[in-house]
């Protein structure tokens, strides 16, 4: 795939044969590393975005998109929601195929950009263009690191945002090229508004076709703005819509708003978790659904992060001047992954979905560097390309067995939650939702001691108290799930579901002045806003 398309005569038929043969190879590459996703639980934020969520229930008339002010954060992904709802209720398998479908598609306009990226510059890589495109693509396709953003299905939020970014890069460059311009200009544009309507980490995208154009199209920014400003400015429209649904729509998109991490604290433990992200990208192992990566504090957490990441960046700032192209692939990795690891502190610190654009960059990087270094060996041209397939489809290969296996963990949610807690004991989020799974399936003994790891470990976790007096109560342990619900309230006097539950609980016992209790203090609480 990567070497023995450069033997082929060039003509128009053998391109179209190398393209046609790249794309066939990438979407079977994709079913085959996604075979056994198809069967994968809901699981963490599926339950409120997907099971508990009453807008994606209808399709039609389409408020999700056009309603004003806007009922749910991410309109477009949340519209594919609704068509899956439509189209086969919750059967999780037409869910991942969509989902599948959606990163499929990415992975092809990635192999379209950097083919086309690589067909301007003949020296940029010995190989045919086909063959170095479907390369990048298809580690990038298989790349276990993605299974998050693909397998689950909340995260469709992340690939699809992801695909209209790879395809407003793919239409800026056509707009360059092209002799209908307009178009694709229009269809960039179109893909951007749509970006940022899916996930709004798209607001970068604007900001990467700049940076691509000074990279691979003009000598310098000024020219550049000079020649496309009024493409940029349809471009950064999308800013403008974007901020409408931030000040008007529900505030409570991934964390923005409502971080528990303080500016300084996010700022300073993020370089640490770029460095985690790049030694995933080259060893994918293990891999979290949850990392509850903490706050990095002492000299040890927070210097090797600053130095590498600090490092990388300030070569990539001064290769960008000597070698443009280089450097602004590696600068757009890190656009790419600014809006979750920089200065705006968000719920977490780590989630694997963050990586699922700038994987692209690392990968890129990682196949035209081995190329290169390979070409230099004094080897005939056919071993060099031999050796060059060889290792592109053995990495692939590994790549994609590594996929398989962590698909795997999402086949049932218990399973999940197990290898949560097996690979991070002290995951509060991971004992509380294996719990909760184990409670659902009926095994209430085992959800009992997962809940109570939870709040051993998490003591002022009312929610944890909360569903520690659920599963008391169906035990038939009356006393203590009353003791729970009264602990729940003493953490968080506003929680209504600990007071329902436990004015019932108090009723049932005929205990009735306690019950009314609860009901005034639990008035009060709400009246002060607590």
């Amino acid at each position: 795939m990567f070497g023995w398309f450069a033997c082929l005569p060039r003509t128009r038929e053998s391109d179209v044969l190398k393209r046609g043969l790249v794309v066939y190879g990438l979407v079977a590459a994709g079913l085959a590393a996604w075979h056994n996703s198809f069967s994968g639980a809901f699981v963490l934020d599926d339950q409120s975005d997907i099971l508990g969520n009453p807008a994606i229930q209808k399709l039609w008339p389409p408020d999700l998109l056009f309603g004003w002010p806007p009922p749910i954060q991410r309109p477009v992904t949340m519209l594919t929601f609704a068509a899956n709802h439509a189209l086969g209720g919750l059967d999780v398998w037409g869910w991942h195929a969509v989902s599948l479908l959606i990163h499929v598609l990415a992975g092809l306009a990635l192999f379209g950009l950097v083919r086309r990226t690589l067909r301007r510059h003949a020296g940029a890589d010995p190989a045919a263009p086909e063959g170095a495109a479907g390369a990048v693509a298809l580690l990038w396709m298989v790349h276990p690191l993605q299974t998050e953003s693909v397998t689950y299905l909340v995260q469709r939020a992340e690939s699809l945002a992801g695909l209209c970014h790879f395809f407003v890069l793919y239409a800026a460059l056509r707009a360059h090229e092209s002799r209908r311009g307009g178009w694709w200009a229009a269809a960039a544009a179109g893909a951007c508004l749509a970006g940022v309507l899916a996930k709004e980490s798209m607001a970068v995208a604007p900001l990467a076709v700049a940076l691509y154009d000074r990279g691979f199209l003009f000598p310098s920014f000024r020219r550049a703005f000079r020649e496309r400003w009024k493409f940029y400015m349809a471009l950064a429209a999308s800013w403008l819509v974007l901020a409408a649904l931030l000040i008007a729509g529900p505030h409570n998109y991934a964390g923005f708003g409502n971080a528990k991490f303080a500016v300084l604290e996010y700022v300073r433990t993020q370089p640490g978790v770029i460095l985690h992200y790049l030694r995933l990208c080259f060893w994918p192992n293990p891999l979290m659904l949850d990392y509850g990566w903490p706050v990095a504090r002492t000299a040890g957490e927070i210097v090797p992060g600053v130095l590498v990441v600090g490092g990388l960046l300030a070569l990539l700032l001064r290769s960008f001047r000597s070698h443009p192209r280089i450097g602004a692939t590696g600068l757009w990795g890190f656009l790419a992954l600014a809006p979750s690891s920089s200065v705006l502190p968000l719920r977490d610190m780590e989630f694997e979905h963050r990586m699922y654009l700038p994987l692209a960059a690392v990968v890129a990087l990682a196949v035209l560097g081995a190329s290169r270094a390979i070409g230099r060996l004094r080897w005939p041209a056919g071993r060099l390309q031999l050796l060059k397939s060889g290792l592109v489809l053995g990495v692939a290969a590994v790549l994609g067995v590594l996929t398989i296996a962590r698909n795997a963990d999402y086949h049932t949610a218990v399973g999940m939650y197990r290898d949560m807690v097996a690979k991070r004991p002290m995951s509060v989020r991971g004992h509380h939702n294996l719990a909760t799974a184990l409670s659902e399936e009926g095994k209430l003994d085992e959800a009992l001691a997962e809940i109570r790891k939870t709040v051993e470990i998490m003591p002022d976790y009312a929610e944890g108290y909360f569903n520690l007096g659920v599963i008391l109560s169906r035990l038939g342990r009356t006393r203590e799930a009353i003791a729970a619900y009264r602990k729940s309230l003493a953490l968080k006097p506003a929680y209504g579901y600990s007071a329902v539950n436990l004015v019932i609980l108090l009723r049932k016992e005929g205990r009735e002045k306690e019950a009314a209790s609860v009901i005034l203090k639990y008035r009060e609480a709400v009246g002060e806003g607590r």
